[in-house]
């Protein structure tokens, strides 16, 4: 139904648990029923972390970035970083806080 779902209403960013990646993977570990997705961007996991396994899975058969950013489910990372941009441009592997954000100090 993922799969399906990202198609049919252009999906450019999905968000889901690692658990519903793990079921897929455990399903179909070579990645046959993965159609070709061309909207989607980024897949973003929340709500706890995930294993290397089935972030590599998912990368080689979704072929976008995955961010696991399982310490923050409601709001933060995925909402204030710029990431996207660097793994386009095929300049960021690994990335974290303090490469990314930037900080603005004033004196009053």
């Amino acid at each position: 139904a993922f799969w399906r779902v990202i198609n049919e209403h252009k999906v450019k960013s999905f968000f889901t648990a690692p658990t519903a990646l793990r079921a897929i993977k455990r399903d179909d570990p070579e990645g046959k029923l993965v159609p070709t997705l061309p909207s989607l961007q980024a897949l973003y996991l929340a709500g706890e972390r995930a294993d290397p396994d089935t972030i590599l899975w998912a990368q080689r058969h979704l072929k976008v970035p995955v961010v696991d950013h399982w310490w923050q489910t409601e709001t933060g990372y995925a909402i204030a970083a710029m990431i996207i941009p660097a793994f386009a441009a095929g300049r960021a592997r690994h990335f974290s806080l303090k490469t990314t954000a930037k900080t603005t100090t004033k004196t009053v």
